[in-house]
């Protein structure tokens, strides 16, 4: 899976949204758009799976990040 022709503005939104994220989430969510990519059978990551990955990836931090007695709990994305 290739994604060698992603347009620069897209990668500079891309990397927008994920303003805050660890190495680690910005890596995974390059698999999940990688896994929405295969999953509609296309051969080449698109945009839509570059977003979806970086959205799931705030949200899954989000629940993570639940707070208890005002103390965050797990990873907290600002």
């Amino acid at each position: 899976m290739a994604s060698a022709d992603v347009d620069e503005a897209v990668l500079r939104e891309a990397a927008r949204r994920a303003e805050g994220f660890s190495f680690a989430q910005v890596r995974e969510a390059y698999i999940l758009a990688g896994q929405y990519a295969f999953r509609r059978g296309a051969d080449d990551i698109g945009n839509a799976d570059l977003f979806e990955g970086v959205e799931r990836v705030r949200q899954e931090g989000q629940i993570i990040s639940t707070r208890v007695n005002g103390r965050p709990v797990g990873f907290e994305i600002g």
